[in-house]
């Protein structure tokens, strides 16, 4: 049986066919430069809520709003710097995570 992606008759010991057509074998992925539309909704609506929480002065929907913007930048660091930005991009993470929970806490004291 032969099988359309194999361009020439190369074959194993087995005598399978071992060689791909060279425009179905699979192409590395470019990587992107910014953020991704979910990821820029999700960081627009978590301004809203600041927003919204600076003006109605509810200081535990303010943080909490801080804390998702804090932990929704965490890809950018790494993109602009590299390893160095890796690093920060997860301190941004734990910090929003930690945040976000003590807004929570504080929320339902």
């Amino acid at each position: 049986m032969r099988y359309r992606w194999f361009a020439s008759e190369k074959k194993d010991e087995l005598g399978m066919p071992v060689a791909r057509r060279p425009e179905e074998m699979v192409q590395p992925q470019e990587e992107k430069k910014g953020l991704d539309k979910g990821v820029l909704m999700a960081f627009g609506m978590a301004a809203a809520v600041f927003g919204y929480a600076f003006w109605s002065s509810d200081l535990q929907l303010l943080l909490f709003g801080a804390a998702v913007m804090i932990y929704l930048i965490h890809p950018l660091p790494a993109k602009m710097w590299g390893r160095q930005g890796q690093i920060f991009g997860n301190l941004c993470k734990g910090f929003g995570m930690a945040m976000g929970l003590g807004a929570l806490v504080w929320a339902f004291l």
